[in-house]
């Protein structure tokens, strides 16, 4: 018995034996020949010699290793061992090379990544190094007009409802047309008016550098767009006209003019209507990016305003309008690399708004309350004109750039607080003039020399007057309790801001030098005059400012851009040596100065994160002086509810931040998703001080240290769902506050939590349905701390847009809209609004054009109500909206 299982043991012992020396194992260590460190995730292939068909393969580990074992495999020269990884030159190798060798050092390279192309029957995209392609006709729709309402749709984009362009949570800088930077961040004129069938496909470029001399040199952060057109766009100009009449005597007029050839590129618009289309919509500037970066913003606001807050709706509901625009804009290139770029626009609109708001400001022991009405007469006129002329080639850059700039307002309010009628009438002149020179020239072997020139002009007029004042316990009058009160405004400005700026150049490392010298002179002249209605008109003292303003800066950097494979390190250290000269001739007899040396330390570390993403560190420190407009210490009605003075003679506020942002996308699923973390901290030397009267409130600006605290949160993910045939995504963020408040004497803590999440989604049904749903819910919680723990006021809103389309026979389409509004608050009845629209469009192929049949507002509504909270203040806001609409239209080719 024993003896048997001897033999059986002896027999399958041997048989064993046999199969492990009939094993080829092949073993080894993938290291970078650079650093010797492990390469994770290379792939390691056996392949035939000759047939070079793939026998076996592996993946190297976090330790760079790898096995492969084999039966099948012989150990002789007709096997051959390939390594390849990404960034790294790929390596073929006999296959006894490991027999003598524990590892494999292969070479870093530099070379880009090649084109991946993801395709098939559903939509595709194309990446290519840093530039990302959609083809438009997989997104677009038979009811898409225009170029912008496809990239609504698009999976990682999304469009706000000013027509601002976010790419995967970050906006765009540059609009590009094939290549051609006609517009600048005034991109809206384009996407409202480049046809959708003109369009070949979108291309979102990161680490954008439009200057060609800095392409190779410069780390760059931004995220821009183009648009490449088909070739039958650039053929000849396009030339289309809309023209639309309707009930309640609506009209709307379009005309426009496309020239998109590679030597020319123009866009002229026409526009006039009364149908609730902001008129200035094609001209907003979107990134508003100054060039002075180092120096705190210069003050180009009024200070004075209508006292008005535009509701959470789509405009084209409440926009009660009348106005017009002519808008111009050309782009020449010469045949020595020279652009010529000439943008213009002229636009004047008037608004007639109604508003009611209830508001309520809980104190410790008192609550204040507020009751307005105003019915507006807006009219407003604009003038812009922009020239440039650009050298940009390899070797040197020149460009020297030109605004002038002029607007208009006047805002007349019939208004009523507390039950006390007045009537305000507002009148405000901003002209601005402009000119920036900036130069860049290669200098010795690696290096780059730049100077920038700026030079700024600004004039403010301004002058508000309230037949009566409801201000008559600041404003006190013998013998007359009801009285006029005129507040005027004159605030000149100049800057003059120059730097000089060497960059070095190397394979790994980015050094860039900059001094700069920069002033800015301004002047400060308001008075009040009081006008009793049975008494002579004087001056009011207290409401006099008679400011000289100068502010000289001496500021210097040195910044340092490390770049290693996948990682890179960009760290900055400006320094700004400020000198600030304040004479108020009514306060002060001698000039008060104050000196600074500020250090702003910047700094982000930046991991590339698989194939297409990046998790970036930014640390920040930035301190600032006040500005004129912080510092004024006679009384000025800014509104016919607001006055404001300031007793600090120089304010300052410091800032630190930290923000860790993760951004991703795999393009062959078509999906794009970003998560983001921030923290700021904010010291003040100075507090706002508010003080609630019986109609009105004073603000001030006093000293006293105080920080503001503010974390947030923020993720979103786009996918195109190819089973669903939908582009569907998500997006949210959180946010935590927590600062002091001073209210009629009495300091207190405040903290604020609030969050946003939407939801949008895109379908094409079939080829005769498609819908699109757009969801945004908002929540927010203001409580008090300290001695008031039990205050507390939350609001939550949930909006909802939705679309269907129907194709209805043949060249016709139908859309019905819908829009629904809810809000609730923990003190008052919760209100809900639902709007409907139905658009009927018909291609009359014969005469080449289109007509559409729109009803606006089909349930007739004709007031919205909103909530908004603040700190200890509720509000209850109503607005007029404008009545069911019908509009027919034509648009056509000329």
């Amino acid at each position: 018995m024993h003896i048997g299982k001897h033999i059986i043991n002896s027999v399958l012992c041997f048989f064993l034996y046999s199969a492990l020396q009939a094993q080829t194992t092949v073993q080894g260590k993938v290291v970078d020949a650079t650093h010797q460190k492990p390469i994770v995730g290379a792939n390691v292939l056996l392949l035939g010699k000759n047939t070079n068909i793939i026998l076996q393969f592996a993946i190297t580990d976090t330790a760079g290793f790898f096995k492969i074992s084999d039966t099948t495999i012989i150990m002789n020269d007709s096997v051959l061992v390939k390594i390849t990884a990404l960034h790294f030159q790929q390596q073929v190798l006999p296959i006894n090379y490991f027999q003598q060798h524990k590892a494999i050092a292969l070479q870093p390279v530099d070379a880009e990544l090649p084109p991946v192309t993801v395709k098939n029957r559903f939509p595709f995209i194309i990446q290519n190094n840093d530039t990302l392609t959609y083809r438009v006709k997989d997104y677009q729709q038979k009811d898409d007009r225009t170029i912008g309402d496809v990239i609504k749709k698009l999976p990682g984009m999304e469009v706000d409802a000013n027509g601002k362009i976010f790419y995967n949570g970050k906006a765009i800088t540059n609009f590009y047309i094939d290549g051609d930077n006609l517009l600048d961040d005034r991109y809206n004129v384009a996407t409202n008016n480049i046809a959708a069938d003109m369009v070949e496909k979108l291309q979102v470029i990161e680490h954008d550098e439009p200057i060609k001399v800095l392409q190779k040199n410069k780390l760059s952060n931004r995220v821009s767009l183009n648009v490449a057109l088909k070739d039958k766009a650039k053929i000849k100009p396009i030339q289309q006209a809309e023209l639309g009449a309707g009930y309640r005597n609506i009209y709307e007029l379009k005309f426009s003019r496309l020239n998109l050839s590679n030597r020319n590129k123009a866009i002229q618009t026409f526009a006039a209507n009364n149908s609730g289309t902001n008129i200035s919509n094609d001209i907003i500037a979107h990134n508003n990016f100054s060039w002075i970066n180092d120096l705190n913003d210069v003050n180009t606001y009024f200070l004075l305003d209508q006292n008005y807050v535009t509701p959470p709706l789509e405009e084209k509901r409440y926009l009660l309008n009348n106005g017009m625009m002519l808008n111009t804009n050309n782009l020449w290139k010469t045949k020595n690399n020279i652009q010529i770029r000439c943008n213009g626009y002229y636009w004047n609109q008037q608004q007639t708004p109604q508003y009611t708001n209830a508001a309520a400001y809980f104190l410790r022991a008192d609550t204040i309350q507020y009751l307005t009405h105003q019915y507006n007469v807006v009219n407003t006129a604009g003038q812009w004109v922009n020239l440039q002329w650009v050298n940009n080639n390899q070797k040197f850059y020149l460009s020297d750039q030109l605004f002038l700039s002029s607007e208009q307002n006047t805002i007349q309010t019939q208004l009523s607080i507390n039950k006390i009628a007045s009537v305000q009438l507002l009148q405000q002149n901003n002209f601005s003039l402009t000119n920036r020179l900036y130069v860049i020239k290669p200098m010795l072997k690696k290096g780059i020399i730049e100077f920038t020139a700026i030079q700024t002009y600004h004039q403010k007029p301004e002058s508000l007057q309230l037949n009566p004042a409801v201000q008559d316990s600041i404003f006190p009058v013998n013998g007359s309790s009801v009285y006029n009160a005129l507040q005027t405004i004159k605030n000149p400005s100049l800057l003059s801001y120059q730097t000089l700026q060497f960059r070095l150049t190397g394979r790994h490392v980015l050094q860039n030098f900059q001094v700069t010298a920069a002033g800015f002179w301004q002047q400060l002249n308001s008075a009040i005059a009081i006008m009793p209605y049975n008494n002579m008109p004087f001056v009011y003292d207290s409401g006099t400012n008679q400011i000289h303003w100068n502010q000289y800066q001496f500021l210097g950097s040195y910044q340092l851009n490390w770049i290693r494979n996948r990682y890179s390190v960009s760290f900055s250290l400006p320094f700004n040596y400020q000198i600030l000269q304040f004479k108020n001739s009514i306060v002060y007899t001698t000039d008060t100065l104050n000196k600074n040396l500020y250090f702003n330390p910047y700094a982000q570390f930046t991991w590339k994160v698989g194939q297409e993403g990046d998790v970036k560190l930014t640390l920040r420190n930035n301190t600032q002086s006040a500005q004129l407009a912080d510092l004024f210490p006679g009384i000025i009605i800014r509104n016919y509810f607001t006055l404001q003075n300031n007793t600090i003679p120089f304010g300052e506020k410091q800032q630190q931040s930290i923000s860790v942002q993760f951004n991703n996308k795999r393009s062959i699923k078509i999906l794009f998703y970003h998560v983001g973390i921030d923290y700021a901290q904010q010291e003040n030397n100075y507090i706002i001080n508010t003080t609630l009267l019986q109609n009105f409130q004073k603000v001030s600006h006093l000293p006293y240290v105080n920080t503001i605290r503010q974390f947030q949160m923020n993720a979103g993910i786009s996918q195109y769902i190819f089973p669903l045939k939908t582009t569907l995504s998500l997006s949210g963020s959180w946010q935590n506050g927590n600062w002091l408040q001073l209210v009629n004497d009495s300091l207190n803590a405040y903290q604020n939590h609030s969050w946003q999440v939407k939801l949008t989604a895109y379908k094409k049904l079939k080829q005769a349905w498609a819908f699109d749903y757009a969801c945004n819910l908002n929540g927010s919680i203001s409580k008090g701390l300290a001695a008031l723990s039990e205050y507390r006021l939350s609001q939550f809103s949930w909006q909802q847009n939705g679309s269907i389309h129907c194709f209805i026979l043949k060249q016709t389409d139908c859309t019905l809209k819908a829009e629904s509004y809810f809000f609730h608050n923990n003190n008052s009845a919760d209100t809900h609004s639902l709007f409907l629209d139905f658009i009927i469009q018909k291609n009359v192929v014969g005469l080449k054009t289109q007509f559409s049949l729109a009803i606006y507002n089909l349930l007739n509504n004709t007031n919205f109500g909103v909530y908004s909270v603040n700190g200890n203040m509720l509000a209850n806001s109503f607005y007029a909206l404008r009545q069911r609409m019908l509009l027919l239209k034509a648009t056509f080719g000329l």
